[in-house]
């Protein structure tokens, strides 16, 4: 897949050269609010091969592609869409490293990556979950596009606290 661009803003993807900065992304506010957090520079190394055995699956079968956001060349976050039903849905998570957030960077990035993976999957619709009080994402997700669906409560436990999600849409 080549480079995808909309400005200073690019998604190509992942490469084991990623593993570094892919583990850096997960800092205190995004451990808060991810699914998937990786322990250790083992457990990052793993999940990016894992990406890189999606890329060689037929887009009919993969169930995750997955991105690295570039901000003027620099590794700046990564977005996925994972949970993929060819033909139906997907959905998707972004994360922007934290010297990255706040300058519009994800919501190019979803600009760059709806149309592409609609196309790519022929999807009907995409989803993505955010934590309510993560107003940022919210905020974003409403400029790209999605639509607030609903709320799940109480969706996940982290350090013994539970915390409700928005979901949000994109419908074709």
């Amino acid at each position: 897949m080549k480079s995808l661009k909309i400005g200073e803003v690019s998604l190509r993807h992942f490469k084991e050269s990623d593993a570094k900065p892919y583990f850096e992304s997960f800092d205190e506010w995004a451990k808060k609010c991810m699914f998937f957090v990786p322990k250790n520079k083992q457990e990052t190394k793993k999940k990016i091969r894992e990406y890189l055995k999606e890329y060689k699956i037929p887009a009919s079968k993969r169930k995750i592609d997955a991105f690295v956001i570039e901000f003027k060349g620099e590794f700046a976050g990564f977005m996925i869409a994972r949970k993929i039903i060819y033909k139906h849905q997907a959905r998707t998570t972004s994360l922007i490293k934290k010297e990255f957030r706040g300058k519009g960077i994800a919501t190019k990035a979803h600009k760059i990556l709806n149309p592409y993976i609609f196309k790519k999957y022929k999807l009907k619709r995409m989803d993505a979950g955010v934590r309510t009080y993560n107003k940022a994402s919210v905020k974003m997700l409403e400029k790209s596009g999605y639509q607030l669906e609903g709320c799940l409560r109480k969706i996940i436990c982290v350090d013994g606290k539970y915390y409700d999600n928005y979901i949000y849409s994109i419908i074709k």
